[in-house]
Order: C-alpha cells, then structure tokens, then sequence
C-alpha cells in the first residue's frame, strides 16, 4: 500500500502522524511511505530522518498526496 504523511495545518501544530521509527516498521510491512516536507518538523523530526528510515521525501502536498492509498493526518 502506498502512505502519505503530510504537513499538520496550523503553525501551531506540534504532531506529526508518523515518526521514521514508524515508518520503519510500515515499510518492514511492504508499504511505500510518502512524506511531504517539513511533516515532522515542529514535532522534532527532520526530512534527513525518515529518508533515513527509507520513506521518500516530497515536495510539497500535490505531489505527496499523488496517488497514495491511505493518507495520514
């Protein structure tokens, strides 16, 4: 399955829908993750980090969002 993680709405926002821990683990399961850029930035986590952990990195939300069969918020 392929899973998009994108950007929280809101500067205020400090969660993000997926750690690259997680993502480990989903792709370890056999799903492609997505990430659009800067997802987990107010939450501590940095784009290097869950290339890192395998997900693909993206640009911004058209692109993430594609078509990808679940979409975490």
């Amino acid at each position: 399955m392929r899973i998009a993680v994108i950007n929280e709405a809101g500067a205020e926002e400090r969660r993000v829908a997926s750690t690259p821990e997680a993502v480990q683990n989903l792709l370890a399961d056999g799903h492609q993750v997505f990430v659009q850029t800067g997802a987990g930035q107010n939450a501590g986590f940095y784009d290097d980090q869950y290339q890192e952990a395998g997900a693909t990195v993206t640009p911004d939300l058209t692109s993430t969002l594609g078509d990808q069969g679940v979409v975490l918020t």
